[in-house]
């Protein structure tokens, strides 16, 4: 595993309870994948919603967390290698 391999990995979590765990190195995610793209097809709760997070749900793409309605049926996620960016640096 290499951060220039252009491949994207795939982990899940458990929970709240998992995700703080990984963020205190306490524990490690669960690791599903490593592939050049992925597509991720997310589905509301079956049972129906009972509450606000039944509605949504916790996701994180490169460090960036947020929160996915999902009160309005299914969502799609493509996830790929977008490139190489240029970064900066000064002398030394």
């Amino acid at each position: 595993m290499s951060m220039a391999d252009g491949l994207v990995e795939v982990v899940a979590l458990r929970g709240g309870a998992h995700l703080a765990g990984v963020m205190t190195h306490l524990s490690g995610a669960t690791r599903l994948a490593q592939v050049s793209e992925v597509r991720l097809e997310v589905l509301p709760h079956a049972g129906g919603a009972r509450g606000p997070l039944d509605r949504a749900m916790a996701m994180q793409i490169d460090g960036e967390p947020w929160l996915q309605r999902l009160d309005s049926g299914p969502v799609v996620l493509e996830v790929g290698h977008g490139g190489e960016s240029a970064v900066l640096s000064g002398p030394n």
